[in-house]
């Protein structure tokens, strides 16, 4: 069953309209708090599956190559802010998330900041899992490595980048 949002699919286990959900951070602080359980913690499970990506054509990744890769810096030093500097990263969820309730803000926080890897290599069973699910029945048929590259990423990595934000 689609319930729709968050919290509309809350609202379908509490009133036993659904006997489980897929719910995350901030809305099992609510189900918690209505007395339901936990059955699975799925983001431990490790389930590949691609989440974030970041996109370009490759015309446009490759005329563009130079600000690419600035981009994609960015994108990692940003992970790399999210996995070592909690306050300011709960700062950044408050500001997002329009609350300063601090319970809400640390769950997210504990929730998601294992999701970022230092080195966001996107691998052919995350693309294949979505390829999977696609509605389009052509999806099957095609190559995982044909959706990605992760040329830039690997770049970045080799020049010492990564390394060094997580050296300070």
């Amino acid at each position: 069953m689609y319930a729709g949002t968050m919290p509309a699919l809350l609202s379908a286990v509490k009133s036993g309209n659904a006997a489980a959900g897929i719910m995350s951070a901030p809305t099992t602080i609510q189900a918690k708090a209505a007395g339901l359980k936990q059955i699975v913690n799925i983001t431990n499970l490790r389930i590949p599956f691609l989440f974030v990506g970041l996109l370009a054509n490759r015309k446009a990744a490759r005329e563009n190559s130079e600000a690419v890769t600035r981009f994609v810096r960015a994108h990692i030093e940003a992970i790399s802010v999210i996995r070592k500097d909690k306050e300011s990263t709960i700062r950044a969820f408050g500001k997002y998330l329009k609350t300063d309730n601090r319970q809400i803000l640390e769950s997210v926080y504990e929730e998601y900041v294992d999701v970022f890897p230092k080195v966001p290599l996107m691998t052919a069973a995350e693309v294949k899992a979505v390829l999977d699910v696609a509605r389009n029945p052509r999806a099957k048929q095609m190559r995982p490595e044909e959706f990605f590259d992760n040329s830039f990423v690997q770049k970045i990595e080799a020049s010492g980048f990564i390394d060094s934000l997580y050296a300070k």
